[in-house]
């Protein structure tokens, strides 16, 4: 387990998502076409797996509109995730404890 130190991080920059917006869904589907190159430190916010694809697989086909996706996203319990992207980002965690498996 790792702890991250908020204060630490307030010379980074971090991309923070709050739910499924039409902008996380404009930034989820850059990253899925291999096309981020976004500059960020961290970046917060849902996590698209397996429980969102189908709605955002329809949306990038062209079949939902953005609107339709968020929509349908929106009553999903969407988990929060953190990315640690560059060195400096992981310069603000601090191991707390191992949890052995």
């Amino acid at each position: 387990m790792f702890e991250y130190h908020t204060q630490e991080a307030s010379h980074l920059r971090i991309r923070h998502f709050d739910g499924a917006t039409v902008a996380w869904l404009s930034f989820i589907g850059t990253n899925r076409r291999d096309e981020l190159t976004d500059g960020y430190d961290i970046v917060q916010g849902p996590v698209a797996n397996l429980d969102t694809m189908p709605a955002l697989k329809l949306h990038f086909a062209g079949v939902y509109s953005e609107e339709e996706a968020i929509k349908r996203l929106v009553p999903q319990k969407t988990h929060y995730q953190y990315a640690f992207k560059t060195e400096k980002a992981l310069d603000t965690l601090a191991l707390s404890e191992v949890i052995p498996v």
